[in-house]
């Protein structure tokens, strides 16, 4: 138990000073290669999932450490120069969430981080990204005839908190706040930095207002309803909920072809990192709480 509030208490820590204030140690080794408990809390701190553990977030460091020892073993390359874009893609849509250069900046210091470390960072991602995928397509197959899904959405939000019980007056000045917010991004402010700046949900909020993908059946219905239609980079009206007055975008729209894909992509990998694991030597030295 002491060892589990200890370890909890480093990785608390990297929310203030970052990866930098903790005493690194070795948490596994995976066929010979090590994953450091600064990595672990490092990519628990980028978890769009808040309330990950520890050894969780271990064991998707570790199932992914195996995938591209076996994508390497087989030979597979990433593609560097479509990688290389793709990075400079994203470091352009950080930068825009923010409105000056040295804000941004500020930002990154606060992550513990630095444009050099980020950068790098998305190219190990992308990469990881792309040998994945060349190892696992070839297992997919092809879809079926008939799918048995309905489009998702891959969503942002902004929300202005309201509480249902509030009168019309507060209701009707909250509504005119989300109305002057989707005015900026309808008049070219990026949604992300608006989201940063304005949003009330403190999960997303530092996100840039990433909520991840969506199906319809668990979302609100009101915002199910004013997403029907849109395509991505769409921004709805406002809705309201029980938590206040909404804003959504659409990221990135899912057919059912690519969530069919996106379903045996998963069952694949899982299949394949149980081969893995039976074949692979892991070393795991994280302390957690015994469950029960």
């Amino acid at each position: 138990m002491r060892a589990a509030l200890t370890l909890l208490a480093l990785l608390a820590s990297t929310s203030v000073a970052g990866p930098a204030a903790l005493l690194d140690r070795v948490v596994a080794q995976v066929d010979g290669e090590v994953i450091l408990l600064s990595e672990v809390a490092d990519a628990q701190r980028r978890d769009e999932r808040p309330g990950q553990s520890a050894r969780t977030t271990l064991n998707r460091m570790i199932d992914a450490k195996l995938l591209r020892q076996e994508a390497e073993r087989r030979g597979y390359s990433a593609p560097e120069e479509r990688i290389a874009q793709e990075v400079e893609d994203e470091i352009r849509a950080l930068r825009a969430q923010f409105s000056e250069e040295e804000t941004f900046q500020e930002w990154l210091a606060a992550q513990g981080t630095s444009l050099a470390v980020e950068r790098r960072r998305l190219r190990d991602e992308r990469a990881a990204q792309r040998l994945e995928q060349g190892l696992i397509d070839g297992r997919v197959g092809t879809p079926p005839s008939e799918l048995p899904f309905s489009p998702s959405w891959h969503l942002s939000q902004i929300l202005i908190a309201c509480d249902q019980r509030a009168d019309e007056a507060v209701v009707r000045a909250k509504y005119q706040e989300i109305l002057a917010l989707r005015r900026r991004v309808q008049e070219g402010e990026e949604f992300a930095a608006v989201a940063r700046a304005e949003s009330e949900d403190a999960h997303t909020a530092e996100r840039g207002g990433v909520l991840g993908e969506m199906e319809r059946d668990v979302l609100d219905p009101g915002i199910a309803e004013a997403l029907e239609g849109l395509s991505e980079g769409d921004v709805t009206v406002p809705v309201r909920t029980e938590r206040g007055w909404h804003l959504l975008r659409v990221n990135r729209l899912l057919t059912p072809r690519e969530r069919w894909y996106k379903e045996a992509f998963l069952r694949e990998r899982a299949s394949l990192l149980e081969e893995l694991h039976r074949r692979a030597h892991v070393e795991i030295h994280l302390a957690t709480q015994p469950e029960g």
